[in-house]
């Protein structure tokens, strides 16, 4: 298991992960023996617990949140209190997690992780 952790509590928006250096990353490259068809392995909140987190944003903080918008979008429209990233953090820690491992080729690992 790795982990990593981001410390963005300077900002005055959310950072959302990706690539840029703006941006929360975490890379890890792992070297194992014997070869296997393993390319990398992702994982993310469930999409389910974020659309209830937001949901409960939108219905009970009166925050512009919508089902239709994109997650970014989401995240970004939410006036962000001490409260709200307290909240957003317990859910992170208790919600399942998403989790996608792709093959060589790109096709994804069959089954559940």
């Amino acid at each position: 298991m790795t982990r990593c952790d981001y410390n963005t509590l300077s900002r005055t928006n959310v950072t959302l992960g990706g690539f840029s250096i703006s941006e929360e990353m975490c890379v890890n490259y792992i070297h194992y023996y014997p070869h296997a068809p393993l390319e990398v392995c992702k994982s993310s909140i469930s999409d389910q617990a974020l659309r209830t987190f937001f949901n409960y944003m939108k219905e009970w903080e009166d925050q512009p949140t919508s089902p239709n918008a994109a997650i970014s979008i989401n995240y970004n429209s939410i006036h962000w209190s001490k409260v709200r990233v307290q909240l957003l953090n317990e859910v992170y820690h208790e919600a399942p997690l998403s989790m996608q491992c792709n093959m060589s080729s790109g096709d994804r690992f069959p089954g559940l992780y």
